[in-house]
């Protein structure tokens, strides 16, 4: 490295610093011997994983179905009110247009 610029640059001094005690560190394969894993163990993780695989598939096929289920039903109601009003308001219109039989005991 350019000696000058680690006097100057603190940020690559303390990138050359980190290097060489990088450098100084033991090999990692080192530091613990591989425990045997117990085949049962591994057994007892992989089924528990799969549980909860399942158990989010089922979870998220039921709200998915809940969410659907909602959606027609309100697009549904919708709809139904929107004949709903249109056929009060044609009632409506027509109650209007069409005299009634007190009217007849009304004085003139």
């Amino acid at each position: 490295m350019n000696e000058p610029h680690l006097f100057c640059c603190e940020a690559c001094r303390a990138e050359w610093r980190l290097r060489r005690a990088s450098r100084r560190l033991p090999d990692p394969a080192g530091f613990e011997p591989e425990a045997p894993v117990e085949e049962r163990f591994v057994e007892r993780v992989l089924t528990a994983v799969r549980e909860e695989r399942r158990r989010r598939v089922t979870r998220f096929t039921r709200l998915a179905a809940a969410a659907a289920l909602l959606f027609f039903f309100f697009a549904g109601a919708g709809r139904e009110v929107a004949a709903t009003s249109v056929a009060s308001v044609e009632q409506a219109y027509a109650q209007l247009d069409v005299s009634s039989d007190l009217d007849g005991l009304l004085p003139d």
